[in-house]
């Protein structure tokens, strides 16, 4: 009767039937238990959710639904929690010390206004060797030429490949 009422949103009736059907309840009541304490977090009563199921957990040891459903109303319980911890903070906002207005405050002194003078800057000579643009100038680049076939037999100590021309 409680789970139907339940998946109709009557919750107040279904937390009704849920309890007198725990009262009836002949054999293992950790099922019962479970879904009001399913019934209890729908409709928003997350302590008494928990405290069902805790003593669900009690009588019935080992229900992996118990333990899934108390990991779940425990989580909604931090996250609601938090929210009104953040919402109370937003309507009571810390208290802080009123600011002067402009007229309260004491005047500020101001640091004497004091001359300072630049100096002109001064024309830097440039020494003429720096001046002048110089190319680089191009040496012959040497490329190797091939090994003859009988000096790549002897490899380690000598050459492989002979500058051209030499």
């Amino acid at each position: 009767m409680g789970t139907a009422l339940d998946a109709q949103n009557y919750h107040e009736q279904a937390e009704v039937a849920f309890r007198r059907g725990i009262d009836n309840w002949k054999g293992d009541p950790a099922p019962i238990m479970n879904n009001l304490a399913l019934n209890l977090a729908s409709q928003n009563k997350l302590d008494q959710a928990i405290d069902m199921l805790k003593k669900a957990q009690e009588i019935s040891p080992g229900r992996i639904e118990l333990e899934r459903n108390m990991r779940i109303i425990t989580t909604l319980k931090e996250s609601a929690d938090d929210f009104i911890i953040k919402q109370e903070a937003q309507k009571n906002p810390p208290k802080v010390a009123p600011v002067k207005k402009a007229a309260e405050a004491p005047a500020a002194t101001k640091p004497p206004i004091t001359k300072t003078t630049v100096e002109k800057p001064t024309a830097v000579k440039v020494p003429k060797e720096i001046t002048k643009t110089e190319k680089p100038t191009e040496a012959p680049v040497k490329t190797l030429a091939p090994v003859p076939a009988e000096k790549k037999k002897n490899f380690g100590s000598k050459p492989q490949t002979a500058p051209k021309g030499e």
